[in-house]
């Protein structure tokens, strides 16, 4: 979250002066919330009408004088720092100027709150992305969940969205952190949590990314099991939440919309077998995340998804292998190394994952190896038990084809399977 839109979890209001929001749209944003007409406020405060209509209008940018901005946050339940004020003024004087009570100033400081739960989100995502501190931060977010659904519960009705929202973002980084250490009914039951949490909230983008993520959850536990019908029940559940999230992609951002489309075609092509018309679908959806992508309109929406070049290549790279298209997909696979940010570690494991199951597809096992070995090494260092599992996977494929090869076995022994 940028220093321009710190506001922005309370609503969509414009640029104020300085670091402020547009205190005229706040204060006709919180006289709605609590279904106050103009009228109404203007009687509230004991003035008229087109004193309201100035407050609210272009010449209410910068808010009146201090001390109608402390009653209109009293009247309304206006955040103070929306309207300018440090939060300890409304902390310790009531309406009649005597000491707050401690409820209320146990709110205000969990006002305040709110920006540090907003860091740790940031934080949490950015280990998840660069493989650092996966098992610290996953313990972290594990003891915020708590705390976050007792301050929602608690919250002041006016106060209560922004909380849940938070609240569902940290559920959706939740299901990841389990995912990771293969804690698959916590990642399941935090993802429906996000899901259900999204949809009560009736916030299109949240539920999209909520439904796109449980998709991601479905389509990662169907890989790590064994019994092809509870393998097909994932993957049923995993096309259910993508074709859901699909509904509403015309109604979201491009970043979020374009990592729909890619996980939509990707869980297509296993539906997809030899049916042509499945399998162009779901290039269809690439050539539309390529519109988006290339383009160059990205933006950070706020959800923790990325969308970038390397993305696109490495879902289209895929896509073409599960297809049995093994050159193009080299040639996709390629443009992903050429354009992989070097920050995003987890990123490389998947690559790397990806081109051992290219090399293998190529009768190349040597090269499977050593793509699955430059895996491992990356794993080890994210502690990261879904990605093992994946190295695992592989070399099991690999020994069906040849167990006594020498390259096959130093993988075996690199994941101490002698």
């Amino acid at each position: 979250m940028s220093d321009s839109d710190w506001w922005a979890r309370y609503g969509n209001f414009d640029a104020g002066e300085g670091a402020y929001p547009h205190m005229g749209q706040v204060i006709a944003h919180y006289r709605k919330k609590r279904g106050w007409t103009q009228e109404s406020l203007a009687i509230a405060l004991g003035c008229s009408k087109k004193t309201v209509e100035d407050l609210e209008g272009p010449k209410g940018m910068n808010g009146p004088d201090l001390e109608r901005r402390k009653t209109l946050v009293k009247l309304l339940g206006i955040p103070p720092a929306l309207l300018a004020l440090d939060w300890r003024v409304q902390a310790l004087t009531s309406v009649s100027g005597t000491l707050a009570s401690s409820e209320k100033i146990n709110g205000l400081l969990e006002e305040n709150i709110f920006t540090l739960y907003e860091y740790i989100l940031v934080l949490g995502w950015g280990c998840l992305y660069n493989g650092r501190g996966d098992l610290l931060h996953s313990s972290r977010v594990d003891t915020c969940i708590p705390r976050l659904e007792k301050i929602a519960q608690n919250a002041p009705a006016v106060e209560r969205e922004p909380w849940l929202e938070l609240l569902c973002n940290f559920y959706q980084i939740s299901t990841r952190f389990a995912q990771h250490s293969m804690g698959k009914k916590r990642a399941l039951v935090d993802a429906q949590n996000a899901v259900d949490l999204a949809t009560s909230l009736d916030n299109i983008e949240l539920l999209v990314s909520a439904q796109y993520r449980q998709a991601v959850v479905y389509l990662e536990q169907s890989a790590t099991v064994s019994d092809p019908t509870l393998q097909q029940a994932y993957i049923g559940h995993a096309k259910s939440d993508i074709e859901a999230a699909l509904k509403h992609a015309d109604r979201v951002r491009a970043t979020l919309k374009g990592n729909v489309y890619l996980l939509a075609a990707e869980i297509n092509a296993l539906y997809a077998g030899n049916d042509a018309a499945l399998r162009k679908q779901g290039e269809k959806w690439q050539d539309k995340t390529a519109n988006l992508v290339y383009r160059g309109d990205l933006e950070d929406e706020g959800n923790f998804l990325k969308l970038n070049a390397s993305a696109l290549h490495h879902e289209k790279a895929k896509l073409l292998l599960l297809f049995g298209r093994v050159k193009e997909a080299r040639s996709e696979l390629n443009l992903t190394w050429k354009t992989l940010p070097p920050d995003l570690l987890t990123w490389k494991m998947n690559t790397y994952l990806t081109e051992a199951r290219l090399y293998k597809a190529e009768h190349d096992l040597e090269g499977s190896v050593h793509a699955a070995i430059e895996a491992y090494y990356i794993v080890r260092a994210m502690h990261s038990n879904k990605g093992e599992n994946s190295v695992l996977n592989i070399y099991r494929e690999l020994k069906q084809l040849d167990e006594n090869n020498p390259y096959v076995c130093r993988l075996g022994v690199l994941l101490d399977r002698y």
